[in-house]
């Protein structure tokens, strides 16, 4: 945790994606709350703000109890914003 404190993004970095972003944000995030929807708002245009809630019982960070329902939604975001890598 003590090394993850030296890394910051700032807004300005964050102005420099230009991919789509998918930020997963649970209802009860204990490390770092509020963090994903700052990012989101930042990323505005190229990001998809992914809410857990503790009425699917995926509240907490990672979605540890709902890992099932978290793939589900992750695997769906990719199928919509990832591209396949072009053929040389």
């Amino acid at each position: 945790m003590k090394l993850a404190q030296k890394f910051v993004l700032s807004r300005a970095d964050a102005n420099r994606i230009s991919c789509p972003v998918g930020i997963l944000s649970a209802q009860r995030e204990q490390f770092w709350p509020g963090q994903a929807r700052t990012l989101h708002e930042w990323l505005r245009k190229q990001s998809t703000l992914l809410e857990f809630t503790i009425a699917e019982g995926a509240e907490l960070h990672c979605e540890p109890m709902a890992p099932q329902r978290r793939n589900e939604r992750v695997f769906d975001w990719l199928e919509t914003h990832a591209r396949p890598p072009r053929a040389r």
